[in-house]
């Protein structure tokens, strides 16, 4: 399974209307409540999504880092923008690749790491 690391009140305006991403009350495993580094951990129900046998578990181990790549970049319109990722580790560089797709018309990845920049 995999299991959403950002608990949501459910109850406040943004939780109503659907846009539980911006819940003012939000709780992240491991920044607020205890993390995930355990053999064990408790989250709501509706934070664990089940990967179906099919899906190789290094497949699954990037669903969160693609999630927040694919959620920022499509969070704006770049069809024929210049895009600047700042930072080229896995996120910086899943978003760089996503930028792509949709369109954008130049994406640049800057980064102090030589091993990072190398990757990307």
């Amino acid at each position: 399974v995999l299991g959403e690391g950002h608990i949501v009140c459910g109850h406040c305006r943004n939780c109503r209307a659907g846009r539980g991403h911006l819940c003012r009350n939000t709780l992240g495993v491991g920044v607020n409540r205890p993390g995930a580094f355990g053999e064990y951990l408790a989250i709501p129900q509706h934070n664990v999504v089940p990967i179906p046998d099919d899906v190789p578990d290094e497949i699954a181990a990037i669903f969160d880092p693609l999630g927040n790549a694919v959620h920022t970049a499509l969070s704006f319109d770049l069809v024929g923008e210049d895009v600047l990722v700042t930072g080229a580790g896995p996120i910086g560089i899943m978003g760089a690749l996503v930028a792509q797709c949709v369109g954008a018309r130049k994406v640049v990845i800057t980064d102090i790491n030589p091993v990072r920049l190398a990757l990307a």
